[in-house]
């Protein structure tokens, strides 16, 4: 794997508010090995930043709480049937009674 296509695929892992900049760096500096441009420096800074992001995106993700889920209540019956609903729909209608938990543990399930 070259080394550009090794720091191409560490982009997905890392924060979402890096991605854009660091992919636009990248193809900056493929733009200038392509017209033999010094590169180096530039190649193993972005490999520290990109480093950097993935760290934290990890390091938060391994902070996320888990959700705790009540039983009791009816709509727990059918959690995952509604995650996946979430996940695979654009929009999602949850209809249930007074009470049945949809304020309280949708939130969680989106988690």
């Amino acid at each position: 794997m070259s080394l550009f296509a090794e720091i191409e695929a560490q982009l997905d892992a890392v924060m979402r508010r890096d991605r854009h900049r660091l992919s636009q760096r990248l193809r900056s500096i493929r733009r200038d090995a392509k017209s033999r441009k010094p590169t180096e420096g530039n190649v193993e800074r972005l490999r520290e930043q990109v480093a950097k992001s993935v760290s934290e995106a990890e390091r938060r993700r391994a902070g996320l709480p888990t959700p705790a889920f009540d039983d009791t209540l009816p709509i727990s019956a059918r959690r995952d049937e509604i995650r996946d609903a979430i996940r695979n729909h654009q929009v999602v209608v949850v209809c249930g009674e007074t009470g049945s938990g949809k304020s309280t543990q949708l939130p969680k399930i989106c988690v």
